[in-house]
This record gives structure tokens, C-alpha cells and sequence, in this order.
């Protein structure tokens, strides 16, 4: 079973271009150059850790493989990396 501790993924979304938007769930939208993009997540304010099925939901909302996604936690994927990723993909322009 693979699990990510909340603060680390929630570092990682804020490093890498997310801005946190505090509601009954904690949402992390991405901005390029100042403006919000379709691409966003969520993190439960109870939680301290996320597990296998709440990595795969995550995953598919950034779109990304759920190997990407622990590259992305774990900071071996750069924001840069992401949005090239992003860009391939035509989720962002």
C-alpha cells in the first residue's frame, strides 16, 4: 500500500503553481501567469495521511499517472516538468 503524509502533498501542490482555497475541504486550483486553470484537487482537513484510493482520485484530477503523481509529492518532479506534462496532454495551453 502506498500513503503520502497531507503536508507533503499540500507542499507540494503550493510549490509547484496551486493556490489554496480554504472551504469544507481544502482545494488547490492551479494559476499560470496569475489565472485560475480547470485543473484542481482536494484535501480533507481531518486527514493526515492519503492512501491508495484517494492517491488514484487525486492523480486523475491533475492528470497524471499515480507514478507521477509520487514523483510530483515527492518533489522528484519539478513544476516545470508538470506543466510541460500538462502541456503534452493539451490540459493547458
Amino acid at each position: 500500500m502506498t500513503s503520502r503524509l497531507t503536508r507533503n502533498i499540500k507542499r507540494a501542490l503550493l510549490k509547484k503553481g496551486f493556490h489554496l482555497r480554504n472551504s469544507h475541504h481544502l482545494e488547490f486550483r492551479l494559476f499560470l501567469n496569475g489565472n485560475p486553470q480547470n485543473i484542481h484537487t482536494f484535501i480533507s482537513h481531518g486527514l493526515q495521511e492519503y492512501g491508495d484510493s484517494l492517491l488514484a482520485a487525486m492523480s486523475r484530477q491533475l492528470h497524471l499517472s499515480k507514478a507521477e503523481l509520487l514523483e510530483f509529492i515527492d518533489c522528484t518532479m519539478s513544476g516545470e516538468a508538470y506543466l510541460a506534462l500538462l502541456r503534452e496532454r493539451a490540459h493547458i495551453a
